[in-house]
């Protein structure tokens, strides 16, 4: 295929991916009630969501819900060092399953939307060139 093909093919793909993630983003995890939980345990697993295999640390969380539940969910957001017991972790959890939570910075949320977004202008600029 020629680069006439293939830039507006990957152009609307990393366009469609940003702007749904960030729409997800917006729409969807920004409207979740917020609560503040905390570490009831740290375990240490092999992470690798973000393509590279590495150890990571992740806590157990447990938080109160609007709904007067308490939950415990493993949390999201790994980190090199172990969690403290009984450190105070904000997150945000879905209203209609309290289980379904993210702890995770809003910069790291925000990460992957915006990079298909960089990438889909760098492909937009380079076909209309």
């Amino acid at each position: 295929m020629s680069p006439d093909v293939l830039l507006p093919l990957a152009a609307l793909g990393f366009t469609v991916a940003g702007i749904g993630g960030i729409v997800r983003l917006y729409l969807v995890v920004n409207r979740w009630p917020s609560a503040t939980g905390k570490v009831v345990a740290s375990a240490r697993r092999l992470d690798t969501r973000w393509g590279n295999a590495r150890y990571a640390n992740f806590a157990l969380i447990s938080f109160r819900a609007a709904d007067g539940g308490t939950y415990e969910v493993q949390g999201d957001y790994g980190r090199r060092y172990p969690w403290q017991i009984g450190e105070t972790v904000s997150l945000r959890y879905d209203p209609t399953d309290p289980n379904k939570t993210t702890n995770l910075p809003r910069w790291q949320r925000l990460a992957l939307p915006s990079t298909f977004v960089f990438f889909a202008v760098l492909c937009w600029i380079a076909w209309f060139r």
